[in-house]
């Protein structure tokens, strides 16, 4: 490896937080020496580092943290010129869902292992392009890229309840969307897929996916792949509120796409119409406002992953080709 550079998020705070970080930094010192150990300091920050990572000529960036800090390292590369350094993961965060996709150790320092001994896969990264959040004259639209997980409808409002309570884990992201589940005002949109003719739905929740899992550990996309070439779509329309409240823990075990008033589809490009206040998220980001358009970037980044998850690639293409 030329100099990997670690991207890490600092936020969290308390002692036993800091003493998992002493002894990751040391193990890292001691497998990387070479290696470039940088501190963020405030949200945003990470997506600026990667670029300059890149730019400095790393062949590896890695984002060490949850899936913000992905989001955000991973933006800071496909914003670089020129070839694109290969992303690496060190879970580190409250939230590791594109982590548990790729087959990843939770724990951090197993997770330096991978980097070492794993191998790399060429991943698809999904775009954004919405109204942003605050709108003014001449203001232009967000672009915006993620690898696992993104949406709009009920799931912009857990995300922005999430942050707003200041939250956190899986216990939380539950309590946010049960809540939300309960007082939120469904919209009614437009929902086009790959410039077929829109339709009208009267709209809960609406998940864009890469990966499979979001809100710490809730399997709301089975079957989604981060390098098939497509996004997996998770749409929810017309469930009750009553009906929305029971079958919310659906979102944990898989089971959302047996829920009545739950579509499942799969699409290269996604368009989304409605009222302005409804809110666009992706990989737990809270990122602007409909309209929203969500396209697929095949083969857009490498990846470092377990050797095991690549064999498992394999055997999927292979049983896809032969079916």
């Amino acid at each position: 490896m030329n100099r990997p550079h670690f991207i890490v998020n600092a936020r969290p705070s308390g002692r036993r937080a800091a003493s998992k970080m002493a002894v990751l930094r040391a193990r890292v010192n001691q497998a990387f020496p070479e290696g470039r150990w940088r501190l963020t300091s405030r949200a945003g920050e990470a997506a600026a580092m990667a670029r300059g990572a890149a730019e400095d000529g790393a062949d590896i960036v890695v984002a060490v943290g949850g899936d913000g800090t992905i989001h955000e390292v991973v933006n800071g590369l496909m914003s670089a010129p020129g070839a694109r350094p290969a992303l690496g993961i060190v879970p580190a965060g409250s939230g590791s869902d594109f982590a548990r996709t790729l087959g990843l150790p939770h724990d951090p320092v197993a997770a330096l292992g991978v980097l070492r001994h794993g191998g790399t896969r060429r991943i698809d990264v999904g775009e954004i392009e919405c109204a942003p959040l605050v709108a003014s004259e001449g203001s232009r639209p967000v672009i915006r890229y993620f690898v696992n997980m993104a949406g709009c409808g009920a799931s912009g409002r857990v995300v922005e309840r999430f942050a707003r309570w200041r939250l956190a884990g899986a216990a939380g992201y539950g309590v946010a969307a049960a809540l939300t589940a309960l007082d939120y005002r469904w919209p009614t949109v437009e929902v086009a897929f790959d410039k077929s003719p829109a339709r009208h739905v009267r709209l809960n929740l609406l998940f864009v996916c890469n990966g499979e899992y979001c809100g710490g550990g809730m399997r709301v996309a089975e079957g989604a792949s981060p390098d098939d070439g497509e996004l997996l779509v998770v749409e929810a329309g017309g469930v009750g509120r009553l009906r929305a409240v029971l079958q919310w823990p659906e979102l944990y075990f898989g089971g959302l796409h047996r829920v009545r008033g739950v579509r499942v589809n799969r699409a290269r490009e996604v368009v989304v119409t409605g009222p302005g206040d409804v809110l666009v998220d992706a990989d737990g980001e809270l990122l602007g406002r409909l309209p929203v358009a969500y396209r697929i970037v095949p083969d857009a980044l490498d990846v470092c992953v377990p050797t095991s998850w690549i064999a498992g690639c394999a055997s999927r293409s292979q049983a896809g080709a032969s079916g």
